[in-house]
């Protein structure tokens, strides 16, 4: 028994029995998806910039709260969660490699350009796994709005 491959958003059979997997795949007749359609997951320029740019701006989030003495729960906060869900929320294609480069750039703030005093060497924990939560959180707002 062979299986006809159907459209994958509104499960209209693409295929016949004879030719259960046409190649190439025509579009959808219901709703007009296509194999075309769909977003690459090529890097062009534009992205790879993009993503530069994001780690840029996490090593400036990083140091600039592992130097803040006062606010430093308010700015990792900030820094943090809110930056990676509006990153994630706001790109819809290249959202996951986005979110992990602001992360690892706001990681590295953390680890390279803390004063010493607010972020101890001995006592990355907690900034590293505010981090890890912060992509792990993105990265959920992520595939619940880009999520078809």
């Amino acid at each position: 028994m062979n299986a006809v491959f159907c459209c994958p958003r509104c499960n209209t059979a693409l295929g016949t029995p004879d030719n259960p997997r046409p190649e190439p795949l025509p579009p959808c007749s219901h709703c007009g998806w296509s194999r075309a359609a769909v977003p690459g997951r090529n890097w062009n320029l534009g992205l790879w910039l993009t993503a530069g740019m994001f780690a840029l701006l996490g090593l400036g989030a990083g140091g600039f709260t592992a130097h803040s003495k006062v606010a430093v729960l308010f700015t990792l906060i900030l820094c943090g969660p809110v930056a990676t869900v509006g990153i994630a929320r706001r790109f819809s294609e290249g959202w996951v490699p986005l979110t992990a480069a602001y992360t690892v750039g706001l990681a590295a703030g953390f680890v390279f350009l803390s004063d010493g005093e607010t972020f101890t060497p001995g006592n990355l924990r907690f900034p590293l796994a505010a981090a890890a939560g912060s992509l792990l959180l993105g990265w959920l707002v992520g595939w619940l709005k880009h999520s078809e």
